[in-house]
């Protein structure tokens, strides 16, 4: 098979663009690494003692699953939540996982022994792509009773990204 010159150059362009997108990717999905920014923000909203500010991260009608069953929704929901509730000293946060296949987190074993509560939960109704984000938080707080926390538990957090917007947080379980 013989190609022109043409046809040379417009396949050199091809694999050039497609060698470049790959090293901008670095091998990521698409969107994981602003929504490791976003993590980082929340982090240091937390540090800066601006936990209401992280609200701003969620949409209007997300839903934040907490421990022992308390259930938030809406995104004035949340600021009351996140400013009424902790007075946080720190929060550190470890990713474990990003992806879009809520199936390749159902296979990890030590997922479903936290988060087997939420598979009827997770089925979301594919208006937008979502990605999850599977995590570690560790908590250093006082609460509104003046009893200090030091909590660590995983959390899961179904990320969407509405046409002309930013990423923002669906839903937040925290296990």
């Amino acid at each position: 098979m013989t190609f022109n010159l043409s046809s040379r150059i417009l396949i050199t362009a091809i694999l050039q663009g497609c060698m470049v997108l790959a090293g901008c990717q670095g091998g990521e999905m698409l969107g994981s690494v602003e929504i490791e920014r976003l993590s980082r923000q929340m982090v240091q909203q937390f540090a800066d003692q601006r936990p209401v500010d992280n609200s701003d991260m969620f949409s209007d009608t997300a839903i934040l699953f907490a421990p022992g069953g308390y259930r938030a929704q809406g995104k004035e929901v949340i600021r009351a939540y996140w400013g009424r509730y902790m007075f946080p000293e720190r929060l550190e946060w470890e990713t474990i996982l990003i992806t879009e296949d809520l199936g390749e987190l159902e296979r990890k074993p030590d997922f479903l022994s936290v988060f087997e509560y939420i598979r009827p939960l997770a089925l979301a109704d594919d208006e937008m792509p979502s990605l999850y984000q599977w995590a570690r938080w560790r908590i250093v707080a006082e609460r509104e009773d003046a009893v200090n926390v030091d909590e660590k538990f995983p959390v899961l957090l179904e990320w969407v990204q509405p046409a002309g917007s930013g990423w923002q947080i669906r839903r937040l379980w925290m296990g």
